[in-house]
This record gives C-alpha cells, structure tokens and sequence, in this order.
C-alpha cells in the first residue's frame, strides 16, 4: 500500500495471519502506532512475568514505510470478524473421515454453506461429525448438524481453495 493511504482508526491485513488497527500515525518521525489484532505469532514470553503473554490486543509501534509495505488490503470494521474467523478455519486441522465429510457435504451444497445451514448424515458418518463437534466446526442435532460460524468459514476456505485450484 501507499504510505499516504494508511489512516488512523482503519484496520489493515496482511493477506496471511495479520490484522492490525492503527492507532495513530506521527507524521514528524513517520511512525504508526497500532494495535495488534491477529498474527502468525500470538504469544511470546515475558522476561518480567516469567510466563508466556498474549500478543493479541497489544500496542507498538512502527516506521510508516514499515507498515505500509506490510499491509496489503484495508479491512472496513465489519469484515474483521469475518475475517478472523477464516483464519481461524485455517487453522484446524481435519482427520481423514472429517476431512471426506467436509469435502462431500460441499460438493452435495455446490459450494453453498453458510452459518445455519442443516446437513443430514448417517450412522457410518457419526465418528467424524463427533469430531468436527469438537472442533466447533458444526452442532449435532440428531441426524442432522448445524454450521456453525467457524464452520462456514471452512467452507468458504475450501470453496475458495477450489476455484484457485481449477484456474490452475
């Protein structure tokens, strides 16, 4: 990004893991303070404290040109949640049979899940929507589960994943 398009109080992504909100910009120096909302590394130890700290919601600062080169998109207040949960979606990682339930109830979907959407499953199948349970992905209800948030945003990942595959 262009230095004189980062503002004070606007959210910027790095593409990857990073979401950082900036706090305010001195112009004699040129720094940016911001706020640290979502990294690769979200934890670091703390000599003084004796324990390992949060990252997560911290402050620092930067050169403008630092920032500038790191920040790739800006990011409007109301897709950070959105966001954040497609990093977290990221994140998880599949057994093999949670893996082929995903992926099947996709293909069944055409590409259409999104929080709240019911997706039946038989008895065979029950291992694995356990473990997406556990995962928080979805929500049981008999034969039936419920996406969750972290769950659409998996399949939005995966989605994705696809359409960049097939262009190859």
């Amino acid at each position: 990004m262009k230095q004189s398009e980062i503002q004070a109080g606007e959210c910027y992504f790095d593409g990857k893991e990073g979401i950082r909100e900036v706090v305010s910009i001195d112009p004699k120096i040129p720094t940016v303070k911001y706020r640290l909302l979502s990294a690769k590394i979200t934890q670091e130890y703390s000599w003084t404290k004796g324990q390992m700290v949060s990252l997560i919601g911290s402050e620092t600062t930067c050169n403008l040109s630092s920032f500038a080169s790191w920040a790739k998109h800006h990011v409007p207040q109301a897709e950070i949640g959105n966001i954040m949960l497609r990093i977290a979606a990221k994140k998880i990682k599949l057994a093999p049979g949670e893996k082929m339930f995903m992926n099947s109830a996709l293909d069944e979907s055409g590409g259409a899940i999104v929080e709240g959407t019911s997706i039946s499953f038989d008895h065979t199948e029950g291992r694995a929507v356990s473990g997406l349970e556990k995962k928080g992905l979805l929500v049981r209800d008999n034969r039936e589960v419920t996406v969750t948030a972290l769950g659409a945003a998996w399949f939005a990942n995966a989605a994705e994943a696809r359409i960049a595959d097939m262009k190859g």
